[in-house]
């Protein structure tokens, strides 16, 4: 009987040593993943704070070229204001340019028609004429 309860106690022994050689595995297997698993978030998480500072700058170039083109839209609207002004000037210099031709064209048919003038273009016409 002794030999059952030595064989008994061998096996319990053993039985414990498996046991605790499992839970010291498990123990070091998790204490590994958990070093592993560390690793990685801590990479993953270097790799998302430089994915965020890259669309911060991002955004305030964006922010820049935005306030940029509307102080170049602004600007361009002046000018066209500046433009259409002068278009406007020019419109009525030329309006007067025209007026003014008219009335001296008119002026100068009537100074064909007179006398004096008929007179000075016959003496004019000879000495032109090799011209």
């Amino acid at each position: 009987m002794i030999r059952l309860y030595a064989a008994g106690a061998a096996l319990l022994l053993v039985g414990l040593l498996l046991l605790g050689g499992g839970w010291w595995a498990y123990g070091k297997g998790k204490a590994a993943q958990a070093r592993k698993d560390a690793a990685q978030i801590s990479e993953l998480t270097a790799a998302r704070d430089s994915a965020l500072a890259q669309a911060r700058a991002n955004g305030a170039a964006l922010e820049q070229v935005n306030a940029q083109a509307a102080a170049d839209k602004a600007r361009a609207e002046a000018q066209l204001q500046q433009a259409a002004a002068v278009v406007k000037r020019i419109a009525a210099a030329k309006a007067d340019a025209d007026k003014s031709a008219a009335q001296w064209r008119v002026k100068y048919q009537a100074a064909l028609e007179t006398p004096a003038c008929r007179g000075a273009q016959e003496e004019l016409c000879p000495a032109l004429s090799d011209y």
